[in-house]
């Protein structure tokens, strides 16, 4: 999958940069993922029982889930352990916030694209109000359903 934000030929140049490097002396350590059966399972399976007491609805849940997974979410976020670190981990989004204002961080995400200018070293007060999540090609209707997944997610 190539990276949402880096150009192939950029890319590649990094790569081959890393490529060139030599080994240190005491080897590489890579750290894995630790599995959470239940944040795999949350994913994959029905939404849990302690779930389903949660106002809205389920179907709705339920095809907001199908579309975060569908839509690639995972590449950058995650939930519990399985996914990606670049973005927020959702795990318990639900219990810290609504699905209007779920909604509405993704909806904002989506319209104010960073740029590398956005940051200024040195300084929190040269972050601009923008986001590195690409634009998608979501209606507001499965950016709704999916913020009503993620309201589900209150552990």
């Amino acid at each position: 999958m190539p990276h949402l934000r880096l150009p192939l030929k950029e890319s590649t140049v990094i790569a081959d940069y890393l490529l060139s490097l030599s080994s240190p002396e005491t080897g590489y350590k890579v750290y894995g993922h630790s599995r959470e059966e239940s944040s795999e399972e949350k994913l994959t399976n029905p939404l849990p029982p302690s779930d389903k007491k949660l106002p809205g609805d389920l179907a709705l849940s339920e095809e907001g889930r199908n579309k975060f997974l569908q839509s690639g979410c995972l590449a950058c976020h995650s939930i519990g352990n399985l996914g990606g670190r670049l973005a927020p981990n959702l795990a318990g989004i639900g219990s810290r916030r609504t699905i209007d204002s779920i909604e509405s961080r993704i909806t904002r995400a989506e319209l104010q694209p960073a740029t590398l200018d956005d940051v200024k070293e040195g300084s929190s007060s040269g972050i601009q109000h923008s986001s590195v999540m690409p634009s998608s090609s979501l209606s507001p209707e499965e950016i709704h359903a999916i913020a009503a997944f993620l309201a589900t997610l209150t552990k």
